[in-house]
């Protein structure tokens, strides 16, 4: 596991991620959020909402907590909009709602990137999470093979059976989760089965590529900041699905060959 792990952290560095031992961040295990980095974000992008930091912050803070009562997808749904700049926070001296933003997704040279390994969580501990303006987005879990048995699999397992069931609240504002044994590389969204987790890759590489390749192309191309940021704001969907009379929500993140398309379309998202 160290291997895969310790050789994931550092292709993220050279996406554009500033490591940081989990060990390390300014958080306690029963923190969601890097607080200190989310509440400077808060501070920085909304300079008209003076003295109102705390209250944006326990605006976040209740939102994250709603996947215990109201169930993760519902909150992973409302949390999206919060980081697609949705929420408001009411201002005394007026009355009036204002809105707020938590990330900057036009200058994101403005926004803090870090990469965090051995996180600890209200008893969990997660390989990997990449946190945007101290916001956890990205869950990631690596496995080395130790035998053939083992592989992504059952990183994805640990995550969709144990982890979304277990620490539900700490996916809440997830845009994806990724696993991998260095070998292969899948990705997807909140509740998703393991059979719709997906490889990332790019047109112009070719599709044989496999191995330790493919996982560097991976990082470079999905969990780069700023296709992150991208797919946050344009690309992560919410499905309404009716199956023998049972209404559910799913949640859909592009293919590459998805993104590509999208990308190409409108060259503003650039």
């Amino acid at each position: 596991k160290g291997t895969v792990q310790a050789g994931l952290v550092e292709l993220l560095v050279d996406a554009g991620w500033t490591y940081i031992s989990g060990k390390d961040l300014p958080r306690t295990a029963t923190q969601v959020f890097i607080e200190s980095d989310l509440r400077a974000a808060i501070e920085d992008l909304n300079p008209a909402l003076v003295g109102r930091t705390d209250a944006v912050l326990g605006d976040l803070r209740r939102a994250a907590l709603t996947a215990a009562d109201e169930g993760l997808m519902a909150a992973n749904q409302a949390f999206t909009k919060l980081l697609r700049g949705g929420g408001t926070v009411m201002m005394p001296d007026t009355n009036h709602d204002e809105p707020y933003e938590v990330v900057d997704y036009v200058q994101s040279e403005r926004n803090s990137f870090v990469v965090a390994d051995e996180v600890t969580y209200q008893g969990a501990r997660f390989d990997i999470v990449l946190f945007v303006n101290g916001i956890p987005v990205v869950v990631g879990e690596t496995k080395t093979a130790v035998s053939t048995t083992v592989t992504w699999k059952d990183g994805a397992k640990d995550i969709y059976t144990a982890y979304e069931v277990g620490q539900p609240v700490f996916f809440t504002p997830n845009l994806l989760s990724f696993a991998t044994d260095g070998k292969d590389f899948r990705y997807a969204g909140i509740r998703t089965p393991l059979d719709h987790w997906h490889q990332w890759g790019a047109s112009d590489v070719p599709a044989t590529i496999q191995g330790w390749e493919r996982v560097k192309m991976t990082v470079s191309g999905l969990l780069s900041p700023t296709v992150i940021l991208k797919l946050i704001e344009h690309y992560a969907m919410f499905d309404v699905q009716n199956s023998d009379g049972a209404v559910r929500t799913i949640k859909l993140l592009p293919r590459y060959f998805q993104y590509e398309a999208g990308e190409d379309r409108h060259p503003s998202h650039q």
